[in-house]
């Protein structure tokens, strides 16, 4: 005995479909209102250099508090989901290069020195306010933590092949770490007040030093 009819069972089929689709609709919004907290939380940082607080988010962003919350279960991880938009804004906007057997290892650097300078000099208002919260919030200082690993790999690609005895490399790779660092630019920025240009070309020098282009 047929216990449904087509015209039924076309109607279930239509029914189950469009439920199904309700999640999806509030995942689609959900995403697009996390992703506007995150990109307006990041705009106020780059203009006016301090971090603002969840009302002025919600204001800013036409959500509610409550909207934000459900998003991010508190201030630091809003922060830390900022800082992983900025890193992969920047890299998508500077084209930091890959390692390329080709290129020479002055392009190499000059190509590096260039991603690094524009990237730390955006940096600059994100990063005050993650050091001013880290000293009271420690998994801001494991995020700083994961980024220099990362950093420390890109360094690695780019420059290892062209200084094959490793022991020569590892103390070539700790000064370039520190040198490309944002802490060597703000020293060359802030505390020395270097313009860009000034900034950028001590730090060429450093670097050429470095990597023994001065011997």
């Amino acid at each position: 005995m047929q216990i449904h009819s087509d015209k039924t069972e076309e109607t279930l089929h239509n029914w189950i479909m469009e439920k199904n689709k309700k999640p999806d609709g509030r995942h689609k919004r959900r995403e697009e209102n996390r992703k506007k907290t995150l990109e307006m939380t990041l705009l106020i940082i780059l203009e006016t250099g301090t971090y603002p607080d969840i009302d002025t988010i919600a204001e800013k962003t036409g959500l509610s508090r409550r909207s934000i919350f459900h998003y991010f279960n508190n201030g630091n991880e809003l922060l830390l989901a900022v800082s992983d938009l900025f890193t992969e804004q920047m890299i998508d906007r500077f084209n930091i290069p890959e390692a390329d057997p080709v290129r020479s290892l002055e392009d190499t650097m000059l190509q590096y020195l260039e991603f690094r300078v524009r990237f730390n000099e955006v940096l600059t208002p994100l990063r005050q306010v993650i050091e001013e919260r880290k000293r009271t919030h420690p998994e801001l200082q494991d995020n700083i933590e994961i980024k220099r690993k990362r950093v420390l790999g890109r360094i690695t690609e780019l420059f290892s092949p062209f200084y094959p005895d490793e022991e020569e490399f590892e103390n070539i790779k700790k000064m370039l770490f520190c040198n490309f660092s944002w802490n060597i630019w703000v020293l060359y920025r802030i505390e020395f007040r270097l313009s860009i240009e000034e900034s950028r070309v001590l730090l060429e020098k450093q670097i050429r030093a470095i990597l023994g282009f001065n011997r």
